[in-house]
């Protein structure tokens, strides 16, 4: 077959993810049957006792691979005797053929996941937006909570969250603990999914990203710049995509519930605190005054942690932050999340409407 057969084939291949992600997307109840507790399933496990199974970022090994492919057609001697526009056709077709190569491994490697039965639907509640009021009383409660679960790790220092964070097996702990939450909701959880620490620190930081689940690998990446109790929390939520799940908000949600049900104290502590974070990221843009007097009450300690958080973020500043946000909105609305970045504050509602419907895992 030559090399332009080839080529179509992945044309091909792109323009028949894409309209069949359209018209799946109609049909949520068949994605989740057939494609999130089945075909995923089994590419779930491919991954993971493969690519899973090597000890280093499986995308570290990618990068290599495409640089020296790269490298290779660049300075080839085949096809330098082409004119001009003949090359400029080639490489145009190349790079048409690659991305719908992409697009084709990403849809069904996970990306059909976006349009899978809703977390709400699944739980039957009934997530819906907050009065001024209702935002008020989550915001009080979350408080609360935060603060219990920090009077039971308050004597632990800097230095303890470190190694605890950072201990060898601290990412399989998480994954047990997700694996926990995945299967009281109902959700199959298969494989062995790895998390992997992307150095050098800061490299996803820099561009507001603490971490992302790459379909190509079957991997979740985490930055190793994030402060020890963001880690948790962000690591869950990570799982949460490499399980099946593409909405932000659901992650986090997920996330939330995990940390905040372990029987583990700092997990359970730093499951409050972020959501606690996310709630007040709210609730200050709507009620500035009453915010800064809450604020000001919780203990010393709670604020300690926000100030080293702030500070640890600020040594990673964003790079070109308005592109990247309007790069990953455009993506989110592409898979069917009109609310695009605000589809991460989801986890809110969410929240409250588990509350409401006396739920519990």
């Amino acid at each position: 077959m030559s090399k332009t057969d080839s080529r179509w084939i992945w044309i091909a291949l792109g323009l028949f993810s894409i309209i069949l992600r359209i018209i799946l997307g109609s049909f949520p109840e068949v994605i989740e049957q057939y494609y999130s507790r089945g075909l995923f399933v089994g590419v779930r496990n491919i991954f993971d006792y493969s690519i899973g199974m090597i000890p280093i970022p499986f995308l570290y090994v990618l990068i290599l691979g495409v640089l020296c492919f790269v490298f290779y057609r660049i300075f080839r001697k085949k096809g330098n005797e082409l004119s001009l526009k003949k090359r400029i056709i080639n490489i145009t077709f190349s790079i048409t053929a690659f991305l719908s190569g992409l697009i084709f491994l990403f849809l069904f490697l996970w990306g059909f996941n976006y349009g899978r039965v809703p977390i709400e639907k699944q739980m039957g509640i009934e997530p819906r937006a907050l009065s001024k009021e209702e935002l008020k009383k989550e915001f009080l409660v979350s408080t609360e909570e935060m603060v219990a679960a920090y009077d039971k790790i308050k004597n632990y220092d800097q230095a303890f969250f470190k190694r605890y964070i950072f201990e060898e097996n601290i990412s399989n702990k998480i994954r047990q603990e997700v694996g926990r939450t995945f299967k009281d909701l109902g959700y199959p959880v298969p494989g062995r999914l790895q998390v992997r620490m992307l150095y050098p620190k800061g490299s996803l930081l820099r561009i507001s990203t603490a971490g992302f689940y790459l379909p190509l690998t079957g991997e979740c990446n985490v930055d190793p710049g994030l402060h020890p109790l963001q880690m948790p929390y962000v690591i869950s939520h990570e799982l949460a995509h490499g399980y099946g799940i593409g909405d932000e908000g659901t992650c986090n949600f997920i996330a939330y519930l995990t940390c905040t049900s372990s029987k583990d104290p700092i997990m359970n502590y730093t499951g409050f605190f972020s959501y606690w974070r996310s709630v007040a990221g709210q609730y200050r843009a709507a009620n500035p005054d009453h915010y800064k007097a809450v604020r000001a009450s919780i203990p010393e300690g709670i604020g300690e942690h926000l100030k080293l958080i702030n500070e640890e973020m600020d040594k990673y500043p964003d790079i070109f932050p308005a592109v990247r946000d309007a790069t990953y909105n455009a993506y989110l609305k592409t898979q069917g999340i009109d609310e695009g970045l605000k589809n991460y504050s989801r986890v809110v509602l969410l929240v409250r409407a588990y509350r409401n419907d006396g739920l519990k895992i």
